[in-house]
């Protein structure tokens, strides 16, 4: 009976498997699918876990080139009020152009006031653009009705041009007021590809440059994209390869705008060339962000130097690192924003200058190396959740506060920040500072949420995710933090668990008036209130981690500030820090243990702390004046070899040193201007040296 059951079934699957492949067939005999799969997808039923990645990475952005290969083409002169074609499943009605099936239309001419409309429901179809100027006055230049997918075809050697007018009606069948259906200069409501090696010169009078509500993939063409809103939207995700993109934006330069399911809302870059100038965020994506290789240049919202920037002479953002905004505009003017991962690899070179945080993530962001070079009114690079650095030179020449994160890990890489508040701030809570909060319409939940599985990001599990339902509940709102040991390279960045507890985020303290509240003194009964002062286990977890590189900071601020602790392993850290007492170049809540490296910090005593190792040695000296800036400091040992030299670039009167060579209860002398100031003894804890500081109050900027 059982065999007998079985073979129904199978017989029963095998019928539909040929329906379904019949259906599957257009009439030209090519597979009518998605051409462009969406990693993830087709794995919503399984668990982070059960996705087999290798497969997946195999589909993730791809298309077949051969779907669009036709053995005939039809050619459409476009001309005003005197169109031709040669071929079929074309009609003319004026100047206006219909695609009416699958196939290849080779497009030559030009219009001075018309359009072309695709309504090839479940084809594939290629439409071929040879010196073709299309300028509509009263809708999309290119609108994509129906199809399968759409491949925009731009010849090589060729420069085309597609402008939309300034107001749009919506009186055809195709268009929908109600729904803003078109809205852009090139509109498709399915997947649209845009590639060869020509020309495209988009212009977006009425709303944004290029719009695909599907699936978007750029691919070796040379596009330049004029939008009044935004430049170029791939709603479910975009896929830049080899292109040459220039965007200058009203709004949003390069977006992905899907919420509504996990697996999509990313946009990936490889290899291509990006210029962006944007009123609102450069690139924003939804969920991930992966840049692999490639050149940026990005101006956000008229940079930093703009009249729109963060003003941090606000009182409370200078004094605790954290104050009321300048304006109640919520635009928000980022450089690079995803609302989970962002991941920087294969070497590109990036150029940010932003009002709002130069690169923002509401989740974790990787970088694993790169030329980043970032001025920015705010952040330099903040994530809600870890930031871990692999490698890479990151130079931030003007920031409010330069590294920002839940926690914090450097591994490798030269990094040198400038910032008028905060170096490095590890400050265990979300940001909605600077202009429009997080990257996405994300509720970030408690620090101490786990999880069980977990994947470092990497450009093959762009996408992948749980369920789209796990996604509301879970897979945005998960907080993930690095546990353990930290000794070696850890994988800061995290898939969100598929279970987990779903504490709340402590109360945030209310600010009446605008008044901040005072730092309370230890063992004050209110400590509790304030975050970064409270002993619950919750502050335990805030972790800046240095593993290596060579880092640089000069900062107004904190140069290193953790709301829960520092652990330096090895690389080289010199700090510039604060000329105010009110802050520290070291501040840190729970303690800084040293286990090898060697770091210099030099700033003000008024908040000076030291760290702590049990085998390397460290000294603090703090001046009985202050120094003036230009100051050459040295460090010498007993038999006069200098360990360290430096000239100070602003004004200090304490110096906190370590490095391999110190030796408990030797002497050594420091040096100012070539002439002995002091001598002291090392210690395994020179934190002992002075009163403890208060660790900051990060990441409580109001929006």
């Amino acid at each position: 009976m059982k065999i007998r059951i079985i073979g129904v079934l199978f017989v029963l699957v095998l019928i539909v498997a040929a329906v379904l492949c019949l259906l599957a067939l257009n009439k030209n005999g090519n597979v009518n699918k998605d051409l462009l799969v969406i990693s993830g997808t087709s794995n919503t039923d399984k668990s982070i876990k059960d996705v087999d990645v290798d497969v997946l990475s195999s589909e993730t952005n791809s298309y077949k080139e051969s779907d669009f290969d036709f053995s005939t083409e039809t050619v459409i002169t476009i001309a005003d009020n005197d169109s031709k074609v040669e071929g079929s499943n074309v009609k003319i009605d004026g100047n206006t152009i219909y695609i009416t099936a699958a196939g290849a239309y080779r497009i030559t001419g030009s219009l001075s006031d018309g359009r072309i409309i695709v309504n090839a429901p479940k084809e594939n179809v290629k439409i071929i653009l040879d010196n073709a100027d299309i300028n509509c006055s009263y809708s999309s230049a290119i609108y994509v009705y129906k199809s399968s997918a759409t491949m925009i075809y731009v010849k090589e050697g060729t420069t085309n041009s597609l402008i939309d007018g300034s107001t749009y009606n919506y009186n055809d069948e195709f268009s929908s007021e109600e729904d803003e259906e078109p809205n852009s200069a090139l509109y498709s409501k399915s997947n649209l590809i845009i590639c060869g090696k020509g020309t495209l010169n988009v212009k977006g009078n009425f709303n944004n440059g290029i719009t695909s509500k599907d699936t978007l993939y750029i691919k070796d063409v040379t596009l330049n994209v004029d939008a009044k809103n935004h430049g170029i939207n791939g709603k479910d995700n975009a896929t830049y390869e080899n292109a040459t993109i220039s965007v200058n934006s009203g709004g949003d330069g390069l977006r992905s705008t899907n919420d509504k399911d996990a697996s999509l809302g990313w946009i990936r870059f490889i290899d291509s060339t990006i210029k962006i100038v944007s009123q609102e965020d450069a690139i924003q994506a939804e969920t991930d962000l992966i840049i692999s290789g490639g050149t940026f240049d990005i101006t956000a919202g008229d940079g930093a130097s703009s009249s729109n920037k963060v003003d941090n002479s606000i009182p409370g953002r200078e004094m605790w690192g954290r104050g009321l905004k300048t304006s109640s505009d919520e635009t928000s003017r980022k450089g690079l924003k995803t609302g989970r991962y962002l991941l920087i690899d294969n070497n590109p070179t990036i150029n940010i200058d932003s009002v709002d945080d130069a690169i923002h993530s509401s989740g974790s962001i990787q970088i694993d190396n790169g030329t980043i070079k970032i001025k920015t009114s705010d952040d330099g690079v903040h994530a809600d959740d870890t930031l871990t650095i692999n490698d890479g030179t990151i130079t931030i020449s003007e920031s409010y506060e330069g590294l920002e994160g839940n926690d914090v890990v450097i591994n490798d890489g030269i990094i040198d920040v400038t910032a008028s508040d905060d170096g490095i701030n590890v400050n265990g809570g979300n940001d909605g500072s600077g202009f429009g909060g997080f990257g996405g319409n994300i509720n970030v939940q408690d620090k101490n949420e786990k999880t069980s599985e977990s994947k470092t990001i990497n450009a093959d599990n762009i996408g992948l995710i749980t369920t789209a339902s796990d996604r509301e509940d879970k897979g945005f709102s998960k907080r993930e933090i690095p546990s353990g040991d930290f000794s070696g390279k850890p994988n800061g960045m995290k898939r969100p668990s598929s279970s987990g507890d779903t504490n709340t985020p402590p109360e945030m303290p209310s600010f009446d008036g605008g008044n901040m509240p005072e730092r309370p003194n230890d063992g004050d009964e209110n400590a509790s209130q304030i975050p970064g002062n409270s002993n619950e286990s919750n502050t335990a977890s805030y972790k800046l981690i240095i593993n290596g590189g060579t880092i640089s900071i000069n900062s107004t601020g904190d140069g290193l500030d953790s709301n829960g602790s520092i652990e330096m392993n090895d690389g080289y850290v010199i700090v510039q820090g604060p000329t105010s007492s009110m802050n520290g170049a070291i501040d840190y809540e729970n303690s800084f243990t040293l286990n090898g490296g060697t770091i210099l910090a030099i700033g003000a005593s008024g908040m000076v702390q030291g760290v702590k190792s049990e085998n390397q040695a460290s000294i603090m000296v703090t001046t009985s004046e202050s120094n003036n800036a230009n100051t050459k400091i040295e460090v010498k040992d007993e038999s006069g070899k200098t360990l360290i030299e430096t000239t100070s670039l602003k004004s200090f009167n304490n110096i906190v040193f370590s490095c391999k060579d110190l030796e408990v209860d030797k002497t050594y002398s420091v040096y100012l201007n070539g002439a002995l100031s002091t001598t002291t003894t090392a210690t395994l804890n020179s934190a002992s040296s002075r009163f403890g500081g208060f660790g900051g109050f990060g990441g409580m900027r109001g929006r």
